[in-house]
């Protein structure tokens, strides 16, 4: 009924409308739950007409609603793979997002790993303001706040042989190194969970999200697709934000590859898939910087203070 939608339109300030403009609605297929999105276009007798892609949350995504307009009304967010939010409304008690698209907007049909990366290395290219960094922190923890070592005696409970429990028995000593690592990584917006059909790619290549209702801030690394040759990909993926984002150069590839893998870690973990997570500790553990040897000197000083802490 696009008849309904003038008024909406009138209210966000699309632009001067007219007694002879005219709208076509068509609905789009979202790929989500309870998520309606629509393709509209708007003529205006004089101008050229304006594509424009129209998401009404149903009321148990209210969060993902607010989520999204929070972000994208950031200064972060418009610095984001995103089409330019125009506004954001109530209609029937609905969130109405209103989003204008560039001319030549099509569905991305790259598979989804190539996707997944892509998205990723648009998302790392921006630094995340510290004022969204704040605001996240208050309520949401970081992939190193959610990581515990009390995670380990479970999958020794069921580990399979000697060899997974001895890599076991290493991270337990080593952990509080890798969350160390995972620490020192700069932050960046992850947004999982997008279907392809609200994966935007425009005839220059270039590829915009129009759903950020799930988005967070982690550590970059986290959520990178492991497969074969994920490691090439995430080395090539950084090179490329590197040369835009300075946080980057100097960080080292093996940090971001343990992030990769404790992400994937966590991941299986919750799924309780505890072989996939005790699979994946050796590459952690190849990951982590390898730990000083003490010389002679520092070796006898250490047993004489352990001495002496024993017989004070």
């Amino acid at each position: 009924r696009p008849e309904r939608l003038m008024p909406l339109l009138e209210r966000l300030g699309v632009e001067p409308l007219t007694a002879d403009s005219t709208l076509s609605c068509h609905w789009r297929q979202s790929g989500l739950t309870d998520i309606l999105a629509f393709d509209v276009e708007l003529r205006v007798p004089g101008r050229d007409p304006q594509a424009l892609l129209l998401k009404v949350f149903g009321s148990r995504h209210r969060k993902a609603a607010l989520n999204e307009a929070d972000l994208l009304a950031s200064a972060t967010g418009l610095a984001l793979p995103a089409p330019e939010l125009l506004g954001v409304e109530q209609m029937d008690g609905f969130d109405v997002h209103l989003f204008r698209l560039r001319p030549g907007m099509n569905d991305g049909r790259a598979g989804p790993v190539r996707r997944s990366t892509e998205r990723l290395a648009r998302c790392w290219l921006v630094e995340p303001g510290r004022h969204l960094v704040a605001r996240y922190c208050r309520s949401h923890p970081f992939l190193h706040q959610r990581l515990s070592s009390r995670m380990l005696p479970r999958l020794a409970a069921v580990a399979a042989d000697p060899a997974q429990l001895n890599a076991i028995d290493q991270l337990t000593h080593r952990f509080d190194t890798l969350l160390a690592e995972l620490n020192a990584l700069p932050l960046a917006v992850i947004n999982p969970g997008v279907p392809r059909e609200l994966t935007l790619v425009a005839d220059s290549g270039e590829l915009l999200l129009a759903h950020w209702g799930s988005w967070a801030l982690e550590p970059i690394g986290a959520d990178f697709p492991i497969g074969k040759g994920w490691e090439e990909r995430l080395r090539r993926v950084v090179a490329v934000a590197a040369r835009q984002r300075e946080a980057l150069r100097a960080v080292p590839l093996e940090r971001l590859r343990l992030c990769a893998c404790c992400s994937a870690f966590e991941t299986a973990y919750n799924k309780q898939k505890y072989a996939d997570a005790i699979a994946l500790i050796s590459d952690m553990l190849s990951c982590l910087p390898q730990p000083v040897p003490l010389i002679e000197e520092d070796r006898d000083q250490a047993k004489a203070l352990s001495s002496k802490v024993k017989n004070p």
